[in-house]
């Protein structure tokens, strides 16, 4: 009876050690990855997935798509389609305030993050244009507000010319007509270029000098945020979107976007030069504008979030 009673007093004693030390010896594991996590930073809402229709599944190497969402789900919806080395979560300067008046819906393109990648190897515009419809479609929503960056601008042209009445106004960003009017030599090169780029893998790419796609005056915090959304690109689909811009122009299209179609334009921007892409398509569009953002690089909508969430909303509300 002693030595259990004394096993007792030890096993007490232990506990209120252990506890009033433990502040000092025991380290948790971060729940979250610190390095994307800024004060006044946004966070982002949770990854969600949807089933790929019966009908389209011959199309994709799985059944799903992944996406992000914010905003009240009766909301009119805002569609965002992201760039070649982005994806979902490029958007977090957009969830919390455009999703304060629409229900916002960032996809990831076939094969990023964790959506079903499309089987051909070289896929077309139209097949990426049919891969939107068939994400919407799986969320049973009709029409669009649509925001493309870059590549994501090039997919969004693709579907408002394919499937005219499901946008209601477009917002291109980053704008591209394509590279399939160059040269054979110059895609060439585009090729190796880019294929070099992953051929490390996803991480060392997002590791690589994100500074060269933006203004000159981001802060660090704000490059370690891009890092992050580039370091999730799988070089297989990424490659797959280079084929399909190298192979698209988009200048034959233009004519049967006859929505309001707004391009938003860095003045710094050295990926979409504006010579070549937005003030080519501009004079093409039935109903475009262009709005140039002085200092600002080839993300306006992750550079400048506040001037560019303005803007949107005021062009949505027209």
């Amino acid at each position: 009876m002693e030595r259990r009673k004394a096993s007792k007093i030890l096993v007490i004693v232990s506990i209120v050690l252990l506890s009033a030390f433990c502040p000092m010896l025991c380290v948790s594991a971060p729940l979250v990855d610190t390095e994307t996590v800024i004060p006044g930073i946004p966070l982002l809402p949770d990854l969600q997935f949807t089933q790929i229709p019966a009908a389209k599944l011959s199309n994709y190497e799985g059944d799903r798509f992944s996406y992000m969402a914010a905003g009240p789900k009766n909301a009119p919806v805002v569609l965002l389609l992201h760039g070649v080395g982005g994806n979902s979560m490029h958007w977090r300067f957009q969830y919390p305030v455009l999703g304060e008046r629409y229900r916002v819906i960032g996809w990831n393109a076939p094969g990023y993050i964790l959506s079903a990648n499309l089987k051909p190897d070289v896929p077309t515009c139209e097949n990426y244009a049919d891969a939107v419809n068939d994400f919407i479609t799986s969320l049973g929503i009709e029409k669009v507000y649509l925001i493309g960056n870059s590549f994501g601008s090039l997919t969004g042209q693709c579907f408002a010319a394919r499937y005219p009445q499901k946008v209601i106004k477009a917002v291109l960003t980053g704008t591209i007509i394509g590279e399939g009017w160059k040269s054979d030599e110059q895609k060439k090169g585009i090729v190796e270029f880019r294929k070099k780029s992953v051929e490390a893998g996803g991480y060392t790419y997002g590791s690589g000098r994100v500074s060269v796609i933006v203004g000159k005056n981001i802060p660090e915090e704000k490059l370690t945020l891009l890092r992050g959304v580039l370091r999730a690109t799988n070089p297989g689909p990424f490659m797959q979107a280079i084929y399909m811009v190298l192979n698209t122009d988009s200048r034959p299209l233009a004519s049967k976007l006859n929505m309001p179609v707004l391009m938003v334009q860095g003045t710094e921007d050295q990926a979409a030069i504006a010579k070549d892409h937005c003030n080519v398509l501009k004079p093409l569009l039935p109903n475009g504008k262009l709005l140039e953002l002085p200092g600002v690089g080839h993300l306006p909508e992750f550079e400048v979030p506040e001037v560019f969430n303005k803007a949107i909303l005021e062009f949505f509300a027209q």
